[in-house]
């Protein structure tokens, strides 16, 4: 037992180690966190030119405008299109208003989260979104004021659009869960590839030492597989270190969004049983949902006790 212990600690430190080090791999092959420096969409390349020059002088009108163009473009891409909306998505939550007087502060807010949803809504429906990019928008997410509308049709339209959003937050939740379950820190790349034993090269001797083709090409082979499997690996243990605070927040999400009108204590439910594995979790989020819905059954709208806490911009980034 305590050998065990000291070589999961051992293990540990292995990949820290090589995380750090990064196995010389660049930092595009690490999903999260990555910016859209790659795009070939002519419009996203305007936008996310527009972004780097105005970097310091950015203002708000100049993000209505971009966020706009965006909403407005239908890009073949989904996920070049993703990454420009996360780096427009962080511009406007970074946003406060607090230079404009306090009636105008609400207006503007709320400008804001309506935004942040249909950006996030644009980026994340369908299919072509990496999950490590899929796992910095979720937390931008903000819930549109046409959930509390005196409107019949923008409550509707809310409602279905909740419920497709939330297919994808809960399915990136799942592909998450399945990634921490699945990592295997005792199972570390080395360090480098040893040279063919064929060869009589010590470690750390380069392809071009070696005369014979064929044995260069195999040691040229094994050392391309090699690097392959360290940035996987690495972009995995990245993903998995940024899942804890992924978990937090969109649970926290799917509580607020549900807390909304109208009332879907059914639907909820189904979700939760389909993508969430962990029990615990599907009984804290129902039980806050229900709170809100005194005495609703599964099918049944009320109007709702009170309005939930959250975050003033209204995503779940704070």
């Amino acid at each position: 037992m305590r050998l065990n212990r000291v070589m999961c600690v051992f293990c540990l430190f292995v990949v820290m180690l090589l995380v750090a080090k990064g196995w010389g791999a660049v930092k595009e092959d690490v999903e999260v966190g990555s910016e859209n420096k790659n795009a070939t969409d002519p419009v996203l390349i305007e936008v996310n030119s527009e972004m780097t020059n105005a970097e310091n002088s950015i203002n708000w009108t100049n993000l209505v405008a971009i966020a706009s163009k965006l909403q407005n473009h239908d890009a073949v891409n989904k996920e070049d299109y993703a990454r420009t909306v996360l780096e427009v998505s962080k511009r406007i939550s970074a946003e406060n208003f607090r230079k404009s007087p306090l009636e105008e502060q609400k207006i503007l807010r709320a400008k804001k989260r309506q935004m942040l949803s249909e950006l996030t809504y644009s980026a994340l429906m369908g299919s072509g979104v990496s999950l490590g990019v899929r796992m910095e928008l979720i937390p931008f997410c903000a819930i549109s004021d046409s959930s509390m509308s005196s409107k019949k049709e923008d409550r509707e339209k809310w409602g279905m659009n909740r419920s497709q959003m939330m297919d994808i937050v809960l399915e990136t939740w799942r592909d998450v869960d399945v990634l921490v379950r699945s990592l295997d820190i005792t199972n570390v790349p080395e360090f480098s590839v040893s040279p063919p034993i064929e060869a009589n090269l010590p470690d750390g001797g380069t392809p071009d030492m070696i005369k014979d083709p064929l044995l260069r090409k195999k040691y040229e082979d094994a050392i391309i597989r090699h690097e392959k499997r360290a940035a996987e690996f690495k972009r995995k243990y990245v993903q998995v270190k940024e899942s804890k605070s992924f978990f937090t927040v969109t649970e926290f999400l799917v509580m607020r969004s549900y807390q909304r009108p109208p009332c879907e204590i059914g639907e909820l439910e189904e979700k939760l049983d389909r993508y969430v594995k962990q029990k615990d979790v599907r009984d804290r989020i129902m039980e806050n949902v229900r709170k809100a819905w005194p005495g609703a059954k599964r099918a049944e709208e009320i109007k709702p006790s009170g309005e939930p806490a959250g975050t003033k911009d209204g995503s779940m980034n704070k």
